[in-house]
């Protein structure tokens, strides 16, 4: 087993990265999947890639804090563009890669990116469109070789170097000493930028959060001196949430403290197989991986590869109440641990296997967990623990022991995290592990902190008697979707309000699969279409709602506005709604801003019924 790595207040990434280098330098670490095999780096490898990297970027004339964003899917590139400009005292600013360009141009232009790495020929294209308008661009550099034809999209004065090009760059004769490389590294300053992250704001316009190297730095020590002896350089994980997200960028990092294996998976649809192949012993995910995993378990039940639903409800309560007794500190009966383990035989070691057969823990983050999918995912022998964390903690705050979880918490505060409350039950945080204020935005940063220095997290919680803390409701009117992607509903509220059809609209779903609109209608708007549609001009507006026409004609509006979005922003169902949207019907304030949670509450039986009714969790 490796050594632990010490951490100073000296730290930035790059420093804690040449220590961890020093202890596990022969110890396999970083790899991807390749005609069904993993292909593998150790420790020196990797830090001799990341060298040559450093140096070939550094030939191309960019300065301390120029700004390079990266545009792509999860994968070992995109990391280690990541890891070079952080080691290079550049900025990185992640970027989806499922982005429209006009997402991309705000972006860029707005965090001033002198660079960008993009993946492949679609992100490419994408940038090819908006090109003109980045005349501060200088250097494109690519995940993979690009063909001609579509490096001739982008103008002669922009540059294109793959990954490929700048490695062999940086191995040339004309590249500085191994030891100057350390000394530039050993010389960064801990408050110096090394991230900037953008968050979608209620305005419509993302917000980028600015984070330091001694932030990241803090963070990495929070986790590392709260689970330190639970996680380990044995440990092997497979790596597939989105980089641009900050949850999956923290992933990315956890290597630094724990120096395990880290296998970059091959897609989200993949996932699956890779699980088998990989066999990792901790995995981290979103509540909407457990529930794909759980519709998987249901699917295989009913073509008969599992046994029947009958055998897993049974499984499913001898279970629950053994594990149950154990959280309360009650030893079972021998009758209990007999059935607890016909129970693991018959039902849960097959799913265990089905998962690679290794994994001791689960972290969910990103967004919350159904408590009964956790004891569910339990008794399949996963130890889950959920945890909590913005963009602004740079991620993981909170976490749940991973030998104690309590199904329903986010855990207890990690390592120099202090939890408060305001008066309306808002969790207030403070921590050396806070972003430092959101770029060009000194009014947002103002009013984001206390007086006393503590971050308004915008939601709302309390700690129980045995102090783990609840997250209760949301005070932002930020979605977060059962993925962990974060939707501002105001853009795309406001966006539909100016279709020809749509008087108002409230965008549903936080903690869901997809995304659902509440559309408001003028009867004034549409009489002169009544006949068209095949309605008098007497009719209700519940006959309006249920008109077919009239609900193709609102689709049509609403895929003009689809159009424009980032894919997990797009509508997939919707409702009319079936009465007028004015103050007299409770559902306008007098300034003539809709009442969004009165028209929920009054409406959450057609919600529901716009989403899939699932199995029950056996519960």
């Amino acid at each position: 087993m490796s050594k632990r790595i010490e951490f100073h207040e000296s730290d930035t990434i790059g420093k804690l990265l040449i220590r961890r280098v020093s202890t596990s330098a022969t110890h396999p670490f970083i790899g991807h999947i390749k005609n069904d095999t993993i292909v593998q780096m150790n420790y020196q490898e990797y830090f001799a890639q990341i060298e040559n990297m450093f140096w070939g970027t550094k030939a191309l004339g960019p300065q301390k804090g120029d700004r390079l964003a990266i545009m792509g899917n999860t994968c070992k590139e995109w990391h280690l563009f990541d890891m070079t400009s952080m080691c290079s005292n550049m900025v990185t600013v992640p970027i989806y890669h499922t982005y429209t360009p006009n997402d991309i141009l705000y972006i860029i232009k707005h965090a001033e990116c002198n660079y960008i790495a993009v993946e492949d020929e679609d992100q490419l294209k994408k940038l090819s469109g908006i090109i003109k308008e980045l005349p501060q661009l200088k250097i494109i550099f690519t995940f993979k070789k690009i063909a001609f034809r579509y490096r001739r999209t982008i103008p002669d004065h922009i540059k294109i170097f793959s990954l490929q090009e700048l490695i062999a760059a940086g191995e040339g004769q004309a590249r500085g000493t191994h030891e100057q490389f350390i000394e530039e590294i050993e010389n960064q300053d801990p408050s110096s930028i090394a991230s900037i992250i953008y968050t979608s704001g209620t305005t419509g316009e993302p917000k980028g959060a600015v984070i330091t190297h001694k932030a990241i730095c803090h963070m990495l020590k929070n986790v590392d001196t709260t689970i330190k002896d639970v996680l380990n350089n044995e440990d092997r994980i497979l790596t597939w949430l989105p980089l641009s997200h900050v949850y999956g960028r923290a992933d990315s990092l956890m290597f630094i403290p724990f120096g395990w294996e880290m296998i970059f998976a091959e897609s989200l649809e993949k996932l699956s197989l890779n699980l088998q192949l990989v066999k990792p012993t901790i995995l981290l995910a979103v509540p909407r991986i457990f529930e794909k995993i759980h519709a998987k378990i249901i699917e295989k039940m009913d073509k008969g590869l599992l046994p029947k639903k009958a055998i897993f409800e049974w499984a499913q309560r001898i279970s629950t109440s053994y594990h149950d007794q154990l959280s309360e500190g009650i030893n079972p009966s021998n009758k209990d641990k007999l059935q607890h383990q016909m129970a693991k035989k018959a039902v849960w070691e097959k799913i265990y296997k089905g998962l690679g057969g290794r994994i001791r823990f689960v972290i969910s983050g990103g967004a919350p967990l159904n408590p009964t999918l956790m004891k569910f995912l339990r008794n399949a022998g996963l130890n889950i623990a959920e945890g909590y964390g913005l963009t602004e903690t740079i991620a993981p705050c909170t976490l749940n022991p991973l030998h104690a979880p309590e199904p329903g918490s986010v855990g207890m505060p990690l390592g120099d995290v202090q939890i408060k409350f305001d008066e309306d039950g808002e969790i207030l945080i403070k921590s050396e592990a806070l972003f430092c204020g959101y770029h060009k935005r000194e009014e947002d940063t103002r009013e984001a902190f206390t007086e006393d220095g503590f971050f308004k997290s915008g939601d709302i919680g309390e700690f129980n008697e045995a102090g783990y803390l609840k997250i209760t409701d949301r005070k932002k009117d930020i979605i977060i979707t059962a993925a962990g992607k974060n939707v501002a509903p105001q853009k795309i509220e406001n966006m539909l309000k100016l279709q020809k059809h749509i008087s108002q609209a409230a965008v549903v779903g936080d903690k869901r699969k997809y995304l659902v609109c509440l559309i408001g209608i003028e009867k004034e708007d549409l009489k002169d279409k009544l006949g068209q549609l095949g309605l008098a001009k007497t009719c209700s507006y519940e006959e309006m709602a249920e008109n077919q026409k009239l609900r193709s004609l609102i689709w049509r509006d609403i895929e003009r506005v689809n159009g424009e979005l980032a894919r997990f922003e797009t509508i997939k169902k919707f409702i009319i709604i079936p009465e007028p949207v004015t103050v007299e019907t409770g559902l306008l304030t007098p300034s003539l801003k809709i009442k969004k949670k009165v028209l929920i509450e009054r409406y959450a039986e057609k919600i529901e019924d716009l989403y899939p009714k699932e199995e029950s969790l056996f519960s």
